[in-house]
């Protein structure tokens, strides 16, 4: 994670004319909430392990048939269920169509439910969940954390940056070579991309070397 008024700032640092007479700060934080966005999917895509975060779930439920309310997510990898002596155990997630068939848990309009009844679940303190957060579309303030891992801030601030290449520069300051700024991005969000694929065949090898 980093902060957005980071990687404007290294954006602005890459020509003289990103001022923010020429870019604003709304439009360039606009402008990298989208980007930030589609290369969360992208990463996603390639390993939804890279973007997670933990979010903890007391038991006994306020109210079991209710559920617990979930923040937005982008991807619910699994969670864990903590007994009150001390032991844990993978939490199953099914469908919401397959609720009644056996214990565990599904999602449903953005809460989670308990399958069963709240007696099935006595010998439970908590649920530790495991989600990739879904707050890198939400970016409005300078202020604010692109929930990406670190290895993505050079894509973003080269894309940053090429957008700004796309903006007219103030007169007498020399244009910037846009299609340079282009080629900068599509080699930073190359090597992101291919860093965080490597990390995912990492694991997997790791696993099959254990078993």
């Amino acid at each position: 994670m980093f902060p957005v008024q980071a990687v404007l700032t290294h954006a602005r640092d890459r020509h003289p004319g990103f001022d923010r007479m020429q870019t604003p700060d709304p439009a360039a934080v606009r402008f990298l909430s989208e980007y930030a966005q589609r290369l969360a999917a992208r990463t996603l895509e390639i390993n939804p392990e890279v973007l997670g975060s933990d979010v903890e779930i007391p038991l006994p439920l306020a109210d079991f048939a209710a559920g617990a309310e979930l923040p937005d997510y982008h991807y619910l990898h699994g969670g864990t269920v903590h007994h009150v002596d001390g032991s844990h155990e993978p939490l199953v997630l099914l469908p919401w169509d397959a609720r009644e068939t056996r214990l565990g848990a599904t999602t449903h309009a953005g809460r989670l439910f308990l399958t069963g009844r709240p007696e099935h679940w006595g010998g439970a303190s908590r649920i530790v969940l495991r989600i990739a957060p879904a707050t890198a579309e939400g970016l409005r303030r300078l202020t604010d954390t692109v929930e990406l891992p670190v290895g993505a801030f050079p894509a973003c601030v080269a894309a940053v940056a090429a957008f700004m290449g796309g903006r007219p520069v103030r007169d007498g300051t020399p244009p910037p070579n846009r299609a340079d700024l282009v080629g900068e991005q599509v080699a930073a969000e190359s090597v992101y991309l291919t860093e965080i694929g490597n990390r995912r065949r990492a694991q997997t090898w790791s696993i099959l070397e254990v078993w």
